[in-house]
């Protein structure tokens, strides 16, 4: 059975009375003042739940019925019952402003679960101004809700840790569900269920409760695709859960693909050109496209394996806009707090070192910050920053509950779906606030090491499974 973890005592919830109205305002204003600029894929989203408000069926107008998953187009459509067809857009964009305070939330309860109270108040700011989830929301595409499902998910799951196998299988249930409905909201997203069942069956003792922990995670993923999958074959002939695997595949497997890694100038419209030109069905057009990328990689196998190593570089590449470094002003700034605390405390000369160079870092940091913001009016958070000291803390990451293999897991899927088929950033941007939390959690084991020398978010707490 999973222990119940035993933890320092927390600080009280005062710190989510101050993050929640930040984020608040923070999402507010992306909402108001940030413009994004037209997407073919939202246009195919608008176009699918119009189509399912006003006819009830999930087909667009040029005819495909299994190009996109149905969630985030029932969303959509509830939207478009609510606000009308001239609104249905920015009241999406509206709804996402919500679920995009609801990730913040998520994920600073999820970095206080791991660590405490400082950790969780670090997570939720840097959330709540981070560039990639303030341009998702103004976009009527899937990943926001994305975000917000696996960030609920992975809190119901580390809630799960600390309850126990036999007494935490509804929150188990719970996470299953959450996973199920990613699922249905991007086809890829069904690998996420992966990693969850791999821990949970490492953490479970006896194999009864390794069965169950699995059930409970899989099934309603499992249900969930089939039963699409199953609507698919009867409305195109065959069983697929997306008709859009192909082009994706395709676009990163091709002779062209050398020259412009960065997908700038990706040929989007090709499955359509397709279709219009041969008359063949969308079923049929993916085919094609599958075979054609399968054929590239097989007969250029080194110009292939050469694309991988370009495709993690894009994937791990910031096309936000240059701004201001907030989130180091963030993470120096908690760290600097200590710092006084510790050179009063007279500890040993390493931490003394680190807690002046940590306050010297924020003092510097500061200047150039409002050096870039009255230059520049750009103050969000960069995966400039984030992406290298997230990955290296998610390294050495260091809590109780001993999450990092499940990180690790999350984080290596989604990116095997970037080099498999193309590393669109947005694909990372949803697993960016994994990265925000164990670079919270970091940042709190470093002030803690510099306050009392101990580097974990708890003394002797021992979870164990069985």
């Amino acid at each position: 059975m999973v222990g119940t973890v035993v933890t320092r005592t927390q600080s009280h919830s005062g710190w989510l009375f101050l993050l929640f109205p930040f984020a608040c305002a923070a999402h507010l204003f992306a909402f108001l003042f940030i413009s994004s600029p037209p997407s073919p894929d939202a246009a195919e989203y608008l176009a699918l739940g119009r189509s399912l408000s006003a006819s009830g069926e999930l087909v667009l107008p040029t005819g495909e019925r299994a190009k996109r998953m149905p969630l985030y187009p029932a969303l959509v459509a509830a939207v478009h019952r609510a606000a009308g067809d001239e609104r249905v857009e920015r009241a999406v964009q509206a709804v996402q402003t919500v679920l995009a305070v609801a990730s913040t939330i998520l994920i600073a309860l999820i970095a206080r679960r791991l660590a405490d109270a400082r950790a969780g108040l670090v997570a939720g700011v840097i959330s709540a101004i981070y560039g990639p989830f303030w341009y998702l929301q103004t976009l009527c595409l899937t990943e926001t809700l994305i975000i917000f499902l696996l960030s609920a998910a992975l809190l119901l799951y580390v809630e799960w840790i600390t309850a126990g196998a036999r007494g935490g299988v509804v929150l188990l249930v719970a996470t299953g569900l959450l996973l199920a409905a990613a699922a249905l909201t991007r086809a890829n997203a069904a690998i996420l269920v992966v990693p969850f069942v791999v821990d949970a069956f490492w953490r479970a003792r006896s194999w009864r409760l390794r069965v169950v922990c699995a059930a409970a995670l899989i099934l309603p993923t499992l249900i969930s695709v089939t039963a699409w999958g199953v609507r698919n074959q009867r409305q195109t002939g065959a069983f697929t859960l997306s008709t859009t695997g192909g082009l994706n595949f395709y676009l990163g497997h091709n002779p062209q693909y050398a020259a412009d890694p960065g997908l700038g100038h990706a040929d989007y419209g090709r499955f359509d050109r397709l279709r219009a030109e041969t008359g063949r069905s969308e079923v049929e057009v993916d085919r094609m496209l599958t075979a054609e990328g399968a054929s590239f990689a097989k007969s250029h196998p080194i110009e292939t394996f050469v694309d991988t190593f370009r495709k993690l570089i894009v994937y791990h590449s910031s096309t936000i806009a240059v701004s201001a470094p907030s989130l180091l002003l963030i993470c120096l700034g908690a760290v600097s707090l200590a710092g006084p605390v510790s050179l009063r405390n007279q500890l040993d000369r390493r931490r003394r070192l680190v807690a002046t160079a940590a306050v010297l870092g924020f003092g510097l940091t500061a200047l150039v910050w409002a050096a870039v913001v009255l230059q520049t009016y750009r103050l969000w958070a960069n995966p400039t920053h984030l992406v290298p000291l997230g990955l290296v803390a998610l390294v050495f990451l260091r809590t109780p509950l001993r999450v990092r293999g499940l990180f690790f897991g999350i984080y290596l899927v989604e990116l095997a779906i970037g080099l498999i088929f193309i590393p669109i950033v947005r694909l990372r941007w949803t697993v960016d606030g994994l990265v925000i939390i164990v670079l919270a959690v970091g940042v709190s084991n470093v002030c803690r090491w510099l306050l009392d020398g101990r580097g974990d978010a708890a003394r002797g707490a021992s979870p164990a499974a069985g």
